[in-house]
């Protein structure tokens, strides 16, 4: 089995389909980086010329040092010299050789995801049962969950088997069970790999938005007709290993949605047909922490309005009465104007009738029950920032504005909440009732704290839990020894350096920054840093955050 998550170099022999010629080349799969081909080998001027003036190269067949097969698909020439060439693949199948992509057709595919067991809530200890003599233990492996959709013909198996621990291991010695999603044709037949790609491509999506957090895959593998396995290996956008996943942290839980699970993945992958972009731009901003928010907040917005105009629609008028209106504008635009200006007013006024996005924020937020508006505080005030900053970033409309751009904390917490609102949507329109999201959202770390500034006159029981001005009742919500700043104060100065470091950890996972610069030093949060026990998920999001806070405030402060 290929670990996605390894590094893996091998020297091979490879060559083109339907040609003899051999050459020894460089195979490395760096997960963070490419997988690449290379030679340094001396060829002719033939096998040169074969290459020159093309791109890229469909199929490669190689065999590895071990003596494995292996095919590489799409693979892009990146550089190519009269004694060299390199290789950029887009995918490679180890167990096989086919000469072409078309030839790929798979019986079905597995892939494995971190955290499905929590989300299943599949206890290990609960696989492990007395034997009848009462003196050791027993495994018993859990039944598989299947679904059979016959909308869109496909099965989908939660499936998998212990990967540790022995059949006599105690409950103390907890066993490893790792599920695999399985994907097949619903009729048992041979399917190409790119229709493979796709319902794993959607599903994993899903699965990701369900648990409240960004997935990666540890491991894929696929059958072919003689039913040989093979591994599948490409680069990942997530590459960290997965650490354990508390039950509290899932946004939605299986067993919440076991009855309609089928009819969300069926509505699920029906909707990705026309709304692949809402789920390639969310996906693509919650896999990478980094980046510059400027461009997600584009990317959120981006995302929100092909939502709501795909899924949604929105007009002012009908089109009926809207038509002749708009044919009656075009021809009353002035004779001054030259062809392109006016063919540029006819684009649009041909659009004119469709909602502004200011207008679909507010139709969304009317559709939305009232605990889900809790994480959208002062409403028009920040959907007309939204749209402001969109307006200012794509049609630089006042340079003047250019300084709002620059409120990293307001950047981050407004594109946040675009975050949730694009969850909502996009699982409620999946089948998913908004009573679910709510409890869910309110429950998830990486959410609940967006409800922590809603407007509101504070109340006593705020007051209490946020003594001296230090709001940390989202911060420490499993810890009720923590809930008052006295008590946390006083376990900063009693405590561990660990429990020192543990404390920051979550000030700066969950809390407000000026909560957590009154209570650490920054001269302290600059050395602790890149020790601290952060989430992998947050880990570079943090780290950007506070250079700009070490940027902006320079010496340490109370």
């Amino acid at each position: 089995m290929i670990d996605l998550l390894a590094k893996m170099e091998r020297q091979v022999m490879w060559h083109l389909p339907g040609r003899d010629a051999r050459y020894v080349g460089s195979f490395l799969f760096d997960p963070q980086k490419q997988i690449s081909l290379s030679t340094n080998i001396a060829w002719d001027h033939d096998d040169y010329m074969l290459f020159r003036g093309r791109s890229s190269v469909d199929v490669i067949l190689l065999a590895d040092s071990t003596g494995a097969l292996w095919t590489l698909v799409d693979c892009v020439i990146s550089s190519l010299g009269t004694s060299s060439v390199v290789f950029f693949v887009g995918l490679a199948l180890r167990g096989a050789h086919f000469s072409s992509k078309d030839s790929i057709v798979l019986r079905r595919k597995m892939i494995r995801f971190p955290y499905m067991d929590t989300w299943l809530g599949r206890n290990p200890l609960h696989m492990l049962t007395m034997d009848a003599n009462q003196e050791s233990w027993k495994y018993e492996r859990p039944a598989d969950i299947e679904f059979e959709m016959a909308k869109i013909g496909v099965r989908l198996i939660f499936g998998g088997d212990r990967s540790s621990g022995s059949d006599s291991d105690p409950p103390s010695l907890s066993i490893n069970y790792n599920t695999s999603v399985v994907i097949e044709s619903l009729k048992g037949e041979l399917q190409s790999l790119a229709w493979f790609q796709e319902k794993g491509f959607h599903i994993h999506n899903l699965l990701s938005l369900l648990l409240g957090q960004p997935l990666w895959r540890i491991h894929e593998a696929a059958t072919i007709a003689q039913d040989d396995c093979l591994d599948l290996v490409f680069r990942q956008t997530t590459t960290s290993r997965a650490g354990h996943l508390h039950s509290d942290h899932v946004l939605v839980h299986f067993h919440d949605i076991k009855e309609e699970f089928q009819t969300i993945v069926e509505n699920w992958l029906m909707a990705s047909v026309t709304l692949q972009p809402v789920m390639d731009l969310l996906a693509g901003y919650v896999s990478d922490p980094g980046g510059f928010l400027q461009s997600k907040l584009l990317m959120l917005t981006t995302a929100f309005e092909v939502f709501h105009r795909r899924a949604r629609g929105g007009t002012y008028m009908s089109a009926g009465d809207y038509t002749p209106l708009c044919q009656r504008m075009v021809e009353h635009l002035p004779n001054e104007l030259n062809a392109d200006h006016k063919q540029a007013l006819k684009n649009r006024l041909t659009h004119g009738n469709e909602y502004s996005l200011r207008k679909r924020f507010a139709e969304v937020f009317v559709e939305l029950p009232e605990p889900l508006l809790d994480f959208f505080p002062r409403r028009e005030q920040f959907v007309g920032q939204i749209v402001d900053w969109r307006n200012q970033l794509t049609h630089y409309v006042d340079p003047a504005k250019e300084h709002d751009l620059q409120n990293i904390d307001e950047l981050y917490l407004s594109c946040r909440r675009i975050e949730v609102l694009l969850v909502i949507l996009l699982l409620n329109h999946a089948g998913i009732r908004y009573d679910l999201l709510a409890t869910g959202l309110a429950r998830c770390p990486r959410y609940r704290n967006l409800v922590a500034d809603r407007e509101h006159k504070p109340s006593e029981s705020d007051a209490a839990n946020s003594e001296g001005g230090v709001q940390i009742k989202g911060v420490f919500w499993d810890h009720p020894e923590l809930k008052s700043e006295t008590a946390l104060r006083n376990r900063l100065i009693s405590g561990s350096d660990a429990d020192r470091s543990w404390i920051l950890a979550r000030m700066l996972e969950y809390g407000r920054v000026e909560d957590t610069m009154r209570l650490f030093d920054l001269d302290e949060i600059k050395r602790r840093l890149h020790f601290l026990p952060l989430r992998d998920g947050s880990r570079e999001m943090i780290f950007r955050k506070w250079q700009r806070m070490f940027e902006i405030y320079g010496t340490a402060r109370k």
